[in-house]
């Protein structure tokens, strides 16, 4: 799984067919698209929040501390032990 595609299959996918996709997996293959839709989880997030706060006519800067407390909720609900992984830009 090195590009993109598998974690856009799982994002359009049905809940109710989850359990027949993990199915089909193999371990490495479940261990590296839970990776993928972490680090797409966070990035989302990150773009979301930011997106939110220029649209409503915040400033770049404020825009950032937008995306990263975003990120960092979103790092702690999936369990990262260092949640805190600010960016600027």
């Amino acid at each position: 799984m090195s590009n993109y595609k598998p974690t856009l299959k799982v994002f359009r996918m049905p809940p109710v067919r989850w359990d027949a996709y993990c199915t089909k997996l193999s371990t490495d293959q479940r261990y590296e698209l839970e990776r993928m839709i972490s680090s797409d989880a966070v990035q989302l997030a990150r773009f979301s929040a930011y997106l939110s706060r220029r649209m409503s006519g915040g400033k770049h800067a404020d825009a950032v501390k937008a995306q990263n407390r975003a990120a960092r909720r979103v790092r702690q609900a999936l369990g990262y032990t260092y949640a805190d992984d600010a960016i600027t830009f």
